[in-house]
């Protein structure tokens, strides 16, 4: 049976790692939400999760694989309705990539200074881009963030399936080019060699003795 890898929150706020079995991703899933989960990723192990396109810095440094991982967890905690500060602390603690997690460190300390998110991510355009300070401005706005976030992580899982069959497309055209200059190699050697026996064989046939050609 397939074994998915999970990262949760409790209704405490704690995170939770853990793999866990099942049949399908949305029987999971399910299962995981019904024991009062709010799910922060969900992977069947085993499954791809590198390529040309999660390679590709999108977003600053951080990997654009990453980014989606960050904004699902930014959903999940906004649905979940915690105090602004407390999700800031929860995605500081799950941040992986150093400079991320200082810019995340640095987030929060404007926010409580007054500050709205989308202003103290303007402040990092390293890690933010103006595409995603405008979108989180948006649901600032609107006063539906989660909505908001949701489009953004649809289309960041776009532009990974894209990216990823962009990578899948030049994998192959790259590999005729590397056969092709395999096959010509391979042709010249052949034809060095043509040429080597023929040089001998008139030379033996002019002056009856062996020559060899550098």
């Amino acid at each position: 049976m397939p074994v998915f890898a999970y990262r949760v929150a409790r209704p405490d706020g704690s995170t939770l790692d853990g793999q866990i079995e099942g049949e399908e991703e949305h029987l999971v899933r399910a299962k995981l939400e019904g024991q009062g989960f709010l799910i922060f990723r969900l992977q069947r192990r085993g499954a791809a999760t590198t390529g040309l396109g999660l390679g590709w810095h999108a977003f600053g440094k951080l990997p654009l694989q990453e980014f989606l991982v960050f904004n699902q967890e930014l959903l999940a905690l906004v649905k979940a309705g915690l105090p602004v500060l407390r999700v800031w602390d929860l995605l500081i603690e799950r941040a992986n990539h150093s400079g991320f997690q200082q810019a995340l460190r640095t987030v929060r300390q404007d926010i409580r200074g007054g500050a709205s998110a989308s202003e103290a991510l303007a402040k990092h355009p390293i890690h933010f881009s103006e595409l995603y300070i405008a979108t989180i401005k948006a649901g600032e706005q609107s006063g539906n963030l989660a909505e908001v976030l949701q489009r953004f992580i649809a289309y960041l899982k776009l532009m990974i399936g894209l990216r990823q069959k962009v990578s899948k497309a030049l994998a192959y055209p790259g590999f005729l080019v590397l056969v092709g200059i395999a096959v010509i190699g391979f042709l010249l050697t052949l034809r060095r060699a043509d040429v080597r026996v023929g040089l001998c064989g008139d030379v033996e046939i002019l002056t009856g003795c062996h020559a060899t050609v550098a």
